[in-house]
């Protein structure tokens, strides 16, 4: 059976719903800036645009001020971002809907493992199979963190904006609340005067772990873990993704890689590694504690108890 990908069978409607009130909020900041004039040239640039008229085009840009060209260069930057966490927004609730429903979809984990049960080797293959994504960067793609952070912070909006057209929440509060964050990314500095070092490269995608993957990664190594039990594969230690880092490590002729951009990046890998050990556990501790207020009641004396503990405690941390 062949099941659509998910990134192709979006939600236009909402989205353009989405993009329309992003749209409506970028202009009036941009408004806030440059005031009516400036606003009504970037609009003139977009008309040139689709019109094809790239002759009048270029002239338009040419005869622009240097502050036009930096008002219009954060417009044309953060318009397809702002798209962009739309289109996120709704591929996270597509999925969250269809494993909600129990629906299939391409890449679904729990259909992924149905078909490899079946396998004769299914435990060989759930216990070695391992994805490495790898983290790269180029200076042109390194973000403040404070835009990573007003990204996430209309993710977080965007993802309530169902729940507003319903009336569960305040949808003037909720509006206000986007204006502010999309006011202050129009504000915010995208091209940094010095130039970016490797060190910057690293700090930024650090972020990421805080921001996203620590929390992905352990919700995964858990799901992994949790269906291969309901399927009655016992597995030893199995890793099914394991981070990889390029950035700070190109040793092959890079000559803003130094041994110390190196220890750099190991230093933080070091933290975060303990951060991403500090969370399993967690995790973890919290799974024993549910397990052993499920158990308690069923048991009899002390002895009995402490065995319970015992080996559920060994299957968690074997």
């Amino acid at each position: 059976m062949a099941f659509n990908k998910l990134e192709s069978s979006n939600n236009q409607e909402i989205i353009s719903e989405e993009v329309g009130i992003l749209k409506e909020l970028l202009d009036d900041a941009t408004r806030g800036m440059a005031g009516e004039q400036g606003l009504t040239t970037i609009q003139h640039l977009v008309e040139l645009y689709d019109e094809g008229d790239y002759v009048a085009l270029t002239q338009a840009i040419s005869e622009m001020t240097n502050d036009d060209m930096v008002v219009a260069s954060r417009y044309f930057s953060l318009l397809p971002l702002l798209i962009n966490i739309s289109e996120d927004v709704d591929l996270a609730y597509e999925v969250n809907h269809k494993n909600n429903i129990d629906e299939s979809y391409l890449g679904k984990l729990s259909e992924t493992f149905d078909v490899v049960a079946e396998s004769d080797n299914a435990r060989d293959i759930l216990e070695h199979v391992n994805v490495v994504p790898v983290l790269t960067a180029h200076p042109t793609q390194v973000q403040r963190k404070t835009m990573l952070e007003l990204t996430n912070h209309i993710h977080e909006l965007l993802r309530k904006h169902r729940d507003v057209k319903a009336g569960l929440i305040n949808k003037d509060k909720w509006y206000a609340d986007l204006r502010r964050y999309v006011e202050i990314m129009m504000q915010t500095d995208i091209i940094r005067e010095k130039k970016l070092k490797v060190k910057n490269e690293i700090t930024n995608v650090m972020e990421y772990y805080n921001s996203s993957l620590i929390k992905a990664i352990t919700n995964l190594s858990h799901e992994f873990k949790r269906l291969a039990v309901e399927k009655g594969i016992e597995l030893d230690n199995p890793t099914p993704i394991t981070m990889g880092m390029w950035i700070g490590g190109d040793r092959d002729g890079n000559p803003f890689v130094t041994a110390e951009t190196l220890d750099k990046l190991l230093n933080a890998l070091e933290i975060t590694s303990e951060e991403l050990f500090a969370t399993n556990k967690f995790k973890d501790a919290k799974d024993l504690l549910q397990k052993i207020n499920e158990n308690i009641a069923l048991i009899g004396d002390d002895s009995d108890r402490l065995e319970i503990i015992y080996n559920l405690t060994k299957s968690l941390v074997r």
